[in-house]
């Protein structure tokens, strides 16, 4: 009977034991998954700032390439207008008033502001959507026509055609008929990527046309 009663006790105890030590191990196994769980919510937020990085990243590149679609046809534009405000400009009588007639390097005293810059007010007016103006400046020279020894014409850059004069070094007008317009509109674009740092990224585009009156 004694050996009956140690046999239960013992096996009553291994039982008990199992189901303390099965307990414990669910204990563990339910750690191990809570742990599991807060890795993964960490591992999600750093991917999430990559993956934001990359779109962001995406949009502000297209946004690049739209304010150089800008410039272009900017610099192509104001290039344009200049090309027909030569020195008859003023005496043509199908268009009355004829805005900005007679440009000359004089006209030109500062490449950012629009009032003393009648071509930078003019790509101004435009109005691109999305873009600021503010952030636009233009460069504008005139190129004198000289002909070679061999009669093909040549355009150069003449110093005296600036801002304080009108004449080249010959004495000649700068804004002749079949001198160049030669005009560099550059934008400053915001390029500005989450978790990264803000940067300005010139644009520009040059563009240059004959005087044709």
């Amino acid at each position: 009977m004694k050996r009956r009663e140690n046999r239960e006790s013992r096996g009553a105890g291994r039982a008990f034991l199992g189901r303390v030590q099965g307990s414990r191990f669910t204990a563990a196994a339910r750690k191990g998954v809570a742990r599991e769980d807060g890795t993964a919510l960490v591992e999600m937020g750093l991917s999430s700032i990559l993956v934001m990085m990359a779109l962001f990243g995406i949009m502000q590149t297209s946004f690049l390439l739209y304010s150089y679609n800008y410039v272009s046809n900017a610099a192509r534009d104001a290039t344009r207008y200049a090309a027909l405000r030569g020195p008859n400009s003023c005496t043509d009588a199908t268009v009355t008033p004829f805005p900005n007639c007679g440009l000359k390097p004089t006209s030109f005293t500062s490449t950012t502001d629009k009032t003393k810059n009648p071509l930078l007010n003019y790509v101004e007016s435009m109005g691109y959507p999305g873009l600021n103006a503010s952030n636009t400046s233009m460069e504008v020279k005139y190129l004198v026509a000289t002909k070679t020894s061999a009669g093909l014409t040549t355009w150069a850059s003449d110093s005296n055609c600036s801002s304080t004069s009108d004449t080249d070094s010959n004495g000649n007008s700068c804004n002749n008929v079949g001198n160049m317009i030669n005009v560099k509109v550059i934008y400053k674009f915001p390029l500005n990527i989450p978790f990264w740092k803000r940067v300005i990224v010139p644009v520009g585009s040059t563009s240059q046309m004959m005087i044709s009156e």
